[in-house]
């Protein structure tokens, strides 16, 4: 046997040791135990409410503890599902870091001889009694005007994004893009009945020539549902001639319906000389500016609200106008217009070098997420949310969110037990719906979760219920 004596220093030096590492196993043991009881909860929780609910579907989810960033619940969450307007989570970050927190976008009116020129700032927010206004200061200053030139060039000339569906038809939410936009680049329509067996009344805000109405609307008693009342654009045949068809109750009440235009920056033109000339002050001709014009005297420049409160619009209504034109405007350059190619590479190129992100997994080619050849897996989405949570820009970001029953936003029906203790984007497509953003759980603590619900047919609420019954439980007063 052999006997051997440690130096006093090595025996010190090893009870040193052993204290250290019984110290620190002490403290570990317990956060090792929460953090497997929060774990197998949560998953507990999840698996019932999969099995509860039985639903035909692709399903992905991410839970993520954001004191830590440990996953405390994910399925199927590296698999590529169709995002929806997820996507817009991407546009504010990438718009919030490009622009400063006070940008506007300008609309401006310049002059030279007798002509006009309307220059486009890409301002996605210019409302009717905005134009208005600007045109009524012009005929202050304007006695004569021969041409009306439009000048949308701030952004490229591609009105409609890679992947969307050719027949979204007339709806608000596939509105065109451009240089100059105006009212979401909408129209809306007043429906009003009055007299049995007539046409429903049908008038527009504003009141212009740039739109054609076919009525072949009637009223009825009751509602019979034989014949479903529409106002659809002839967005086929690239016009803007609307037909309105089918039946309302007479006692039905009032109602406003907005669809959207064909080419906005004519639209924008035609609005504005129109009340040119309501305000007294005729316009000859109205064209498009080809060419750059020196020497122009500046009227007046309409500065849009921050883009603060922009984005937060875009958020809260989950406005696909306000986001592809924010992308757009994010890769414009002094040498060139504002285009998607350029806006998604400085996209890319920020999550790249920012937060370290293989821009070959995943596909983003618009920045509203109407596109149907977007892919995102969950695991990214949740990678987005906690990098902005250790950002300067968590303030403003998770402030730009709706919460749970928030009035006048996408969750104002949805989510109302939770409130200010979840703060989340929809997405919702056909045979699409998420949901991802901010859970502060009571017992979890601050959460980044994001959940894709994919490959469905039929109604929408069954799923949405699913993802609420999740977050409801997650942001629970326990």
């Amino acid at each position: 046997m052999l006997n051997y004596e440690l130096p006093l220093n090595d025996i010190f030096k090893k009870m040193f040791i052993i204290f250290v590492s019984s110290y620190f196993l002490s403290c570990a043991a317990p956060n090792t135990i929460k953090s497997i009881n929060n774990k197998n909860q949560i998953a507990s929780f999840i698996n019932s409410s999969i099995k509860k609910y039985n639903l035909p579907m692709s399903f992905s989810i991410n839970i993520t503890s954001l004191n830590n960033q440990e996953r405390l619940y994910g399925l199927n969450n590296e698999k590529l599902f169709t995002p929806a307007s997820t996507v817009k989570l991407f546009t504010s970050l990438i718009s919030m870091s490009h622009f400063k927190k006070d940008h506007t976008f300008k609309t401006s009116i310049l002059k030279k001889n007798n002509n006009l020129y309307l220059v486009g700032g890409a301002d996605p927010s210019l409302t009717f009694n905005e134009l208005d206004s600007m045109a009524i200061i012009v005929t202050k200053f304007v006695n004569k005007v021969d041409t009306l030139f439009l000048d949308d060039r701030i952004l490229d000339s591609l009105n409609y994004g890679r992947g969307w569906m050719w027949d979204e038809g007339s709806g608000p939410s596939s509105a065109p893009i451009g240089g100059l936009t105006l009212n979401n680049n909408c129209v809306d329509f007043i429906i009003a009945r009055d007299l049995l067996h007539r046409k429903v009344e049908v008038n527009t805000i504003p009141r212009t020539d740039y739109v054609k109405l076919i009525n072949l609307s009637r009223t009825v008693e009751n509602d019979t549902g034989q014949e479903e009342f529409k106002i659809e654009r002839d967005w086929v045949n690239q016009t803007n001639q609307f037909i309105v068809s089918g039946e309302l109750p007479i006692n039905s009440k009032n109602d406003t319906i907005s669809r959207n235009i064909y080419d906005p920056t004519s639209f924008t033109g035609f609005i504005f000389s129109e009340s040119l000339q309501y305000n007294g002050l005729k316009v000859k001709n109205v064209v498009r500016q080809k060419e750059n014009h020196n020497s122009l005297d500046t009227i007046l420049t309409h500065k849009s609200k921050p883009i603060s409160q922009i984005i937060k619009d875009m958020q809260y209504k989950s406005n696909n106008l306000i986001a592809e034109t924010l992308i757009k405007s994010v890769g414009l350059t002094d040498t060139s217009s504002g285009s998607w190619n350029a806006g998604l590479h400085k996209l890319k190129g920020y999550l790249n070098e920012q937060i370290n992100f293989d821009t070959t997994r995943f596909r983003i080619v618009d920045g509203s997420g109407l596109s149907r050849y977007n892919l995102l897996s969950t695991d990214q989405v949740v990678k987005l949310l906690v990098y902005v949570y250790n950002s300067k820009f968590r303030q403003d970001f998770i402030m730009s969110l709706p919460t749970g029953g928030e009035k006048g936003s996408s969750l104002e029906k949805r989510l109302q037990l939770s409130k200010d203790k979840l703060y989340a984007k929809t997405g919702s497509l056909s045979g699409v719906s998420c949901l991802s953003g901010y859970a502060f759980s009571p017992k979890y603590g601050p959460l980044a979760f994001s959940m894709m619900i994919n490959g469905f047919v039929g109604d929408i609420k069954p799923y949405r219920l699913f993802q609420d019954e999740i977050c409801s439980w997650l942001t629970l007063d326990l």
